[in-house]
């Protein structure tokens, strides 16, 4: 007597509903987040049940709702390959565009040429500086240590050391807003463990493709080691967002790539965002090559220099805006920032983005 094949019956797959009320099954384990920045005491954001939802969408829930649901203002445009692309952007500020970073450049720090202050005033000058840029309404800030010239690519320990602290410091003054960090020159790494050290959003990468001439010397491409490096120290959360063709720098050795390969190879290498600069601090960006970037990527692109209450319009295609010049006073970098310029911006960009 032969025995017949056990038939196991497929089971129907558990469908639960979460506390916004969307539709999900156990597989996905779908969790309601409201964004980052938004919620008080909201901790990592974890993204991959949402991100299993998002490639199949939500036939049930019209988009307009999902995104509501989710805690942030803006539906994210495009597809949703491109949704998945730039939701992590959207979940930490809560919009796609524009959104407006502004710098915190803090005093020479130990052993540099032009440190003259005590820690101690770094620190509350830095902090002082975040709480003008909170109270003007700032979308984020980024601290970086733009004072340490001439710029090295040997960063020494007590210039992460000091970077976590006065990070640490901001983060507290902050605690809100979306925070970042880059240390000069090409520190990508340090900025990474300082980010992670301090509780911070996202990193500014040099040289992260292809290679250049900056000031400081040759910049070869660190997409990779940085990448693996976020990887071995459990940051992942933390965005990069990577410069191409970046000012003060020659691109002679890559001037057979356009500026949209470039961006297309930052995107490959997984980068978090694109940054986009005039040649040199405080000089506007070229309008074609935001253009070129919007059609070549699906990653957001933001703005790095020359951005002021005069011109944003030009870029209001834009995902974003990092400013340091033109919120100091006379409009130079090494000045101090001015909450009149800071908040007169603000309210002009919160209109346009309506």
């Amino acid at each position: 007597m032969t025995s017949s094949p056990l038939k196991l019956r497929p089971s129907k797959k558990l469908q639960m509903q979460t506390k916004a009320g969307l539709p999900t099954t156990s597989r996905a384990g779908y969790k309601h987040k409201q964004c980052r920045h938004r919620q008080e005491g909201a901790g990592r954001s974890k993204f991959g049940g949402v991100w299993k939802e998002l490639r199949g969408g939500h036939p049930e829930v019209g988009r307009a709702t999902w995104f509501a649901e989710a805690g942030c203002k803006q539906e994210v445009p495009g597809n949703w390959g491109d949704r998945l692309l730039t939701m992590k952007f959207l979940q930490l500020f809560g919009t796609v565009k524009p959104i407006v970073i502004g710098m915190v450049h803090v005093k020479a720090l130990p052993g540099t040429p032009g440190s003259r202050l005590p820690v101690a005033q770094i620190i509350e000058e830095a902090c002082h500086e975040a709480e003008i840029y909170k109270n003007a309404g700032i979308d984020g800030i980024m601290v970086e240590n733009m004072h340490d010239i001439p710029y090295t690519f040997n960063t020494g320990p007590e210039i992460t050391a000091t970077m976590a602290t006065i990070c640490t410091a901001v983060k507290q003054a902050c605690p809100h807003l979306p925070l970042g960090v880059q240390i000069l020159s090409c520190a990508n790494n340090q900025a990474l463990a300082v980010a992670l050290a301090a509780g911070l959003d996202f990193i500014r990468a040099e040289g992260y493709v292809f290679s250049h001439v900056a000031d400081e010397g040759f910049v070869n491409a660190c997409a990779g080691d940085l990448l693996r490096y976020r990887k071995a120290i459990g940051a992942e959360h933390i965005q990069i967002f990577a410069d191409i063709k970046k000012k003060h720098s020659s691109h002679a050795v890559t001037a057979d790539m356009s500026v949209s390969e470039t961006a297309k190879a930052a995107e490959f290498f997984l980068a978090d965002g694109l940054i986009l600069t005039g040649t040199s601090t405080g000089q506007e960006a070229d309008q074609r090559d935001l253009k070129e970037c919007g059609q070549s990527v699906r990653i957001p692109v933001l703005i790095g220099s020359g951005v002021t209450l005069g011109n944003m319009e030009k870029y209001i295609d834009a995902n974003g805006f990092i400013i340091g010049s033109y919120f100091k006073k006379d409009g130079h970098w090494s000045n101090s920032v001015v909450y009149d310029k800071v908040s007169s911006f603000m309210d002009k960009v919160k209109k346009l983005r309506k």
